[in-house]
């Protein structure tokens, strides 16, 4: 499920190098740039951290099968499921938090660089966006096994021969494609931790690497950090963050 995370947040990473930034302060207000850089900066770590505790808890369901050596074994707390399915829930607040913040950013990004806002549009606005795809899945208890490939989620945003946008019925049967992948093997959280599970368990951390993901993701998000830190100083950043901006629990992936 990082594939998408990682490919908005390296778009949107690219906007604040210096020549983007020199740019986007001549022609926007420098503190609400700030601050919207801030608040991406704030709901990409938060992804990272879930996704970490999510990846760890994963971890540590496979060590504790390989342990017990039991064909029976299922690895359940005395609620059941609950625990984990309280990790995915708090990963899905984050990311509709992280979602909510790109569509702003990329609202400022169109002023340096329009092919990157077009890229975005599908991950992130309109229906059935890949980012939206993500979210459905967690909502429903599903920890995605499978997702697009970067390929298929660059392709939303490209251009045909012609150098026009790709016709709306291939986008739209693109982007049902794209929500599908997310569902397809996904793990129903909600059921018993077996063998099966195991197997499938042990084959995603093997075959999609997420911790490796986590980590190029937080990369992006020091990389940002220091941008932040080189361009804004931190009135320009406080005097323009407010709590609504840092709450954005109610929204519509959340209804």
């Amino acid at each position: 499920m990082l594939e998408v995370v990682k490919l908005i947040a390296d778009t949107l990473g690219r906007f604040v190098d210096p020549k983007a930034i020199a740019v986007a302060l001549r022609e926007r207000d420098k503190r609400r740039l700030g601050a919207e850089l801030f608040v991406f900066y704030a709901s990409l770590n938060e992804v990272v951290s879930d996704g970490d505790s999510i990846v760890s808890s994963l971890e540590s369901f496979c060590a504790a099968f390989e342990a017990a050596h039991n064909d029976e074994f299922e690895y359940k707390s005395s609620s059941g499921s609950d625990w984990f399915e309280e990790k995915l829930l708090r990963q899905r607040s984050s990311l509709v938090r992280f979602g909510k913040s790109a569509q702003r950013l990329s609202a400022e990004l169109q002023i340096v660089d329009r092919d990157a806002c077009r890229r975005l549009r599908p991950l992130i606005s309109g229906k059935l966006n890949a980012l939206d795809g993500l979210l459905r899945a967690l909502r429903t208890a599903r920890l995605p096994m499978n997702e697009p490939d970067i390929a298929s989620l660059l392709e939303l945003g490209s251009l045909d021969d012609n150098g026009e946008e790709l016709a709306y019925e291939l986008q739209v049967e693109m982007r049902y494609a794209i929500q599908n992948d997310f569902l397809k093997d996904s793990l129903l959280i909600r059921r018993p931790w077996n063998r099966s599970t195991y197997r499938i368990v042990k084959n995603y951390l093997s075959q999609r690497d997420p911790k490796s993901k986590l980590d190029e993701i937080a990369d992006i998000a020091g990389a940002i950090r220091d941008s932040l830190e080189k361009y804004f100083s931190v009135a320009d950043i406080l005097l323009e963050v407010r709590d609504a901006r840092l709450k954005d629990a109610h929204d519509k992936y959340l209804s």
